[in-house]
């Protein structure tokens, strides 16, 4: 079994890069019920090309193997 720890500095800066992203894609949108925004957001994932997550697991993954023991 491979446990995580509970928290990971380096990490967050890795989340950072897809929240601004998130940020930039919704700027300007208002959305009046919950699952207007959860569309969208599912819209915003599903359209991102393979690049997008492949660069980000990758970064996940070179932060892991430098933090964890």
């Amino acid at each position: 079994m491979f446990l995580l720890p509970t928290y990971i500095l380096n990490l967050v800066s890795s989340d950072y890069y897809m929240l601004l992203s998130i940020a930039n894609a919704f700027a300007g949108e208002i959305f009046d019920r919950k699952e207007a925004y959860e569309n969208r957001l599912y819209q915003f994932l599903a359209n991102r090309d393979e690049g997008f997550y492949e660069s980000g697991i990758k970064i996940v993954m070179d932060i892991m193997t430098k933090t964890l023991p």
